[in-house]
């Protein structure tokens, strides 16, 4: 598989994370769920916002959870 193609692949699959984190808590009330939409959607790109600040928090979460 060609770098662009799991490129895309890889966008698409954070897109899909970001949606159901966005369907299954919608109030943003689960700390965890909520977490895992902010690297999903940080990380695609397609918003215009670059969300540096969530970038950091969540390479903060990585590091973290490095040895778990």
């Amino acid at each position: 598989m060609s770098f662009r193609k799991k490129s895309s692949t890889l966008r698409e699959a954070l897109r899909t994370i970001e949606r159901i984190c966005a369907l299954t808590d919608p109030d943003e009330k689960n700390p965890a769920i909520s977490d895992i939409y902010m690297i999903a959607h940080s990380h695609i790109g397609d918003c215009g916002n670059p969300h540096n600040d969530w970038k950091e928090e969540a390479d903060k979460l990585a590091e973290d959870l490095k040895d778990i």
